[in-house]
Formats: C-alpha cells, structure tokens, sequence
C-alpha cells in the first residue's frame, strides 16, 4: 500500500477517534432547550421579585466602617446594562449572577458557591465577610464590610460610561484598609471567578475549563483534568494550585461563555491560581433523569492578590475588570489584555484560524448572515484551492492512462517488489507523472478543514443565529426525531455525505489505488457523516457547500480541458555528456567580421 493509502486509513481511523470522542445523543434536544429556557424565566422572576431599588438596598446607617452584624438579612441591587442584568448580593460582596438575554438567555454562575468577586481568606471557603451596601445606583454598586482580622474592605463594581463601552463588562476597585493598631501582613486574599458548566448535561463534547494568562502565556485546562481517581499513566489531581510570576487574568468558561478577571493594562503583578470541580445536583431542574446528568461537574476557580503589608491606617487599592459573557473573538479582541486568547485556537493552527474567523467577520458585516458568512468564506478557500486542485485532478487523469502499463510491471515483478517499485518509479519518470500529485490538495485542505473545526465548534457568534432550515448554526439541524429510535434526523451531515459521493462518481481515480484503498475511499463519505452528524451545522454547511463547489469545478474542468484526454507521450530523456546533448545544448555562433561562413550568417 502506498503512501495516500495509509495517508487514508490514518485519516479514517483519527475519524472514528474523534467520532468516539464527540458523538452524542440528541433525542431530546429541542425539549431540553425549552425546559431550560423555562428554568431561566424563572431565574429572571426572581431576579425581579428579590431585587431591591437603591434607596431600600442601603442600610442607613451613619458609621460606614462598623462591622455589621453577620446575621444581617441579605441585600441584593440590580444593574442592568444592554441585554445583561447583573444581581448583586452582600454575602459575598459581588455578582451573585449574570442574567445574559438577547440570544443567548442564560444565566451565569447559577450553580455558583459563592458570589463573583467574593473575598476569600481561603480558596475552598466562602467568604465570610459581612458586607453591606452603602452606594447602589444604576451605574454602580459599592460594597463596604470587615474582616475578622480587621481589615476593612471596600469594593465597588461599576459599568464604564461611554459609547463603544462593553456591557458584559465591570471596573471593579477593591480598597483594603488597615482598621487595626498593628500592622498587617497577609498573603491569603483570594477573587472568587465563579464557575463554568455545560449548559446542556448531554452534550459533554466541550467540557467547562479554566484557563490562565501568565504574562501571554496561556493555560486551558477542562474540568476533566481535575480527578480524585488515579489514571493509567497519571495520578489523582483534584485540585489544581499554582504561582505564576505575571497573572495577568484567569477565569472560568463553557463552550460560549467565559467568566475572566483581569488585571488593567500596566497593572501585571505575581499571583495564585486555585481550581476545582464539583458534581452538579440535578435532582430538582429540567436535567433529572436524562444521560450525563449525574456526571456534570462544574468548574470553580479562584485567583489570588499579591501579599499584602499594611501599617495602621493604610490603604491598598487593587484595580480589576470583571467579563462576564460570550467567547467571541473580535469582542474579546476589543477589549485587549489578550482575553481572546480564552478562544483557544490552539498553537500550530492559530495563523489559519486567525485569517478564517477574521474573514468570517468580515464576510458577516458585508451581508448580515453568519449562514450566507459561511457559504462566502467556502467559496473564496475553493477559489483560493482551484489551481492546486485541477493540477491534482490532471495528475490523477495521467495517472489512470498509465494502468495498463502499472499492471504489467505489477505482473511481470509480483515476486520481486524491489524491481517493481524500481521500474514504477521509472514508467512516472518516462512519462512525467507525479504519483502523489492529487494528494497536494489533501495536505493544503486538511489545515483549513481543521481549523475551521476549531472555529465553527466555539464560535459563540452562531448561537442562535439561523440559515434556511436551521434554527441554530452552533447545534445540529435536527429536524425530526424517528420515532422509537430517538435517533435525530440531521438533513446537512446526509447532505454533505451525497454531495461526496457524487463527486467522488465524477472524478478520476488515480490506477494505484487498490481495492483496500477503494473501499476505504467508499466509506470516506460515510465516515465524515458520522463524524459532523452531532458537531454544529456550520461545519456541515461549510463542508457541503465545499463539495457543490467542487462538482461545478470538476466539470468545468472536464469540459475545457480536452487536451487532457490525449495520449501520454513518453519523455526522452538524453544521457549526460551525449553527442545529442551536445547538439541540443550548441548555440548559433556570431558572425565573423572578414566574410567567414557560420551557422548563423545568411546567403547574400
């Protein structure tokens, strides 16, 4: 077998691979969806019902900096700010939730142990603090309380004023204040990130992760990595604990959304980073029962302020910037500090994907469809891939008109396989053909088709956003359950699998591919169906659009590219230093002053 067989069978079985990893029941999607949207209008009716106006949110109380009692009823404000309704609440001084609406309606840190931007002596344990609300507006929010090693503690969470401001986004100024007689040393001040969960039990593709900036280098790591069982070829590590030299930000996030706490720019400084899972209680909400609820772990994290030395009476003031709501690149891009870098595009693709997704961006403001985006950006990688696939195709045409002639060689030397690669490598040399000539778009296309994976997988831009028939170009199109089965009937993965096989019928296969490569080249389409049915739609609106594309290329090709169809001529390769190579290589002489005869002088 030769080199594109195994290039085949590698390709398949990392198919399948991924296919094991990704593949996921969908029986009751859509249902699930509507129960969920139905436990998030009851969020947002509770949100309404406890929250609070600012002047019944403030205790009136004229000694800001007594310490109130930690039996204090809760007080909570809300802030809203575009589509985003922000609860804050004084046990834990900081966002109790984030209610995102628009498309995306979900609430974040729902399953949240404690309140984002709380203030923990310990990363495992709530913060304790008793705080109340001495300033709530629609702008701000200001907390103040004390430790009980008397340390006074002032935070204030604000919305940035402005046109072009993002409203997903806070200021949040914490303002440490030594109220004792003695001076204060500390290194255990932890900013609680909340947590990162599925959103979806059934669908694990994509586990929640968090996620490290250390001076521009970043670590993701998902919740999977965090076990209290040893592995085969690793140990129990439940929690994850380490310094970095430059915390730059760190955070939580799921598929789409991402919780991220960041420094300001040329405020870097040394911290702690501090994570674990916990198994979500499904018992009582829309999930109980179905398939992976009782092995959804959320991620929780925390992140940690650098030492602390405070004589009496001084104060320490820490600015941050709280985000809390969709992973899209250019929003994230926009608000720099390297926070797009939570998209995770990976290493080795990063330069693809970048040009992709800016493209994609692009496309999306030229016409205002992220479907008609996708059906745009196909059109101009095909474009871009034409000349090296019709260069592919001729060579698998040339490749065809020497079979009779391989099977000669392959007869004539079956027993001795040295001899027959030696005169293959020959007939290819005699005639100018280049047998891995059509993999050339295989190796080009492979990148893009990947990245893109990448991309379309996580890009938050296509939730919700609709195509044609599709409801939702970050899930898969279902369209109908079959009955008993519960298996979802997805049109654009079967789609995708016809346009290949029709275009597989139309072009020309190369004479060295044997019958294993055959059926493996058979079941080609059959495995990317499997592979794309359950990932989101727009990789099989990519992918399908990609094929349709190439059948009108084929036959344009086919047709105007008659010379094709000639006869190989045999290429006469003349030995070095020969007479003919002589005579082939001797140029005309110049004329010669004086009338002398030369190759080049014409009669008079």
């Amino acid at each position: 077998m030769d080199f594109k067989g195994k290039f085949i069978i590698a390709l398949c079985l990392g198919g399948m691979g991924i296919n094991m990893y990704f593949m996921q029941k969908n029986a009751e999607e859509q249902s699930k969806i509507a129960a969920a949207k139905a436990v998030l209008a009851r969020d947002q009716a509770a949100v309404v019902a406890t929250a609070k106006p600012a002047e019944d949110s403030i205790t009136a109380s004229a000694d800001k900096t007594a310490t109130p009692s930690v039996t204090a009823p809760e007080q909570t404000h809300e802030i809203k700010a575009g589509s985003v309704t922000y609860v804050f609440s004084t046990k834990g001084g900081g966002v109790q939730k984030a209610v995102l609406g628009a498309q995306d309606k979900i609430t974040l840190n729902i399953h949240g142990k404690d309140a984002i931007g709380a203030l923990r002596s310990d990363p495992k344990e709530p913060d304790t603090t008793a705080y109340k609300i001495v300033e709530a507006t629609g702008l701000r929010v200001v907390f103040e309380g004390q430790t009980q090693e008397g340390l006074g503690v002032r935070k204030t969470f604000s919305l940035n004023e402005g046109v072009g401001n993002d409203e997903h986004q806070l200021n949040l100024q914490i303002v440490m204040t030594n109220n004792g007689t003695t001076v204060h040393k500390s290194d255990s001040h932890w900013l609680y990130t909340g947590t990162a969960e599925t959103h979806n039990p059934e669908d694990p593709s994509i586990p929640p992760s968090f996620f490290i900036n250390n001076a521009g280098n970043m670590e993701i790591k998902p919740n999977t990595s965090l076990t209290d069982q040893d592995g085969w070829f690793s140990k129990a590590t439940p929690v994850f604990n380490k310094d970095f030299e430059v915390l730059r930000y760190g955070g939580v996030m799921s598929r789409f959304y991402a919780t991220i706490i960041s420094t300001k720019e040329g405020a870097d400084q040394p911290g702690k980073f501090w994570a674990t899972r916990f198994l979500i209680d499904h018992s009582g909400d829309a999930w109980k029962g179905t398939k992976g609820a009782d092995t959804d772990y959320a991620v929780q994290a925390a992140l940690a302020l650098p030492p602390l030395e405070l004589a009496p009476a001084a104060t320490k003031i820490y600015d941050l910037e709280l985000y809390t709501g969709p992973k899209e690149f250019h929003r994230l891009r926009k608000l720099g500090r390297q926070r797009d870098f939570v998209m995770d595009y990976g290493t080795w693709l990063w330069p693809v994907k970048y040009v992709l997704i800016n493209l994609l961006r692009w496309f999306y403001d030229l016409v205002g469809s992220w479907g008609m985006a996708i059906v745009l950006l196909t059109i101009v990688v095909k474009t871009f891939l034409w000349w090296p696939q019709m260069k592919a195709q001729k060579s698998m045409k040339r490749m065809s008109k020497l079979s009779p002639m391989m099977k000669d060689i392959q007869t004539k030397y079956k027993d001795d396989q040295q001899r027959q690669s030696q005169e293959m490598m020959k007939l290819y040399k005699d005639y100018g053909v280049n047998p891995v000539g059509g993999c050339l778009p295989i190796f080009i296309q492979m990148p893009i088709f990947f990245g893109l994976l990448g991309i379309l997988q996580v890009c938050a831009e296509l939730r919700g956003q609709s195509f044609l028939w599709v409801n939702d170009l970050s899930l898969p199109d279902k369209i109908w359950t079959i009955p008993g089965l519960g298996w979802p009937l997805n049109p654009l993965p079967i789609l995708m699998g016809l346009t290949q096989v029709l275009m597989m019928k139309i072009m020309p296969q190369p004479a060295t591919v044997d019958k294993m490569q055959q059926r493996m080249m058979t079941f080609m389409p059959f495995i990317f169906v499997i592979i794309c049915y359950n990932f989101a739609s727009a990789l099989a609106l990519y992918y399908t659009v990609q094929n349709i594309y190439s059948l009108v290329q084929t036959l344009i090709m086919q047709k105007f590219n008659k010379d094709d169809d000639a006869p190989l001529q045999k290429i006469v390769h003349v030995p070095a230093g020969s007479t003919a190579e002589k005579k082939k290589d001797k140029k005309p002489g110049l004329p010669q002053l004086g009338g002398g005869n030369t190759s080049s002088r014409g009669k008079k």
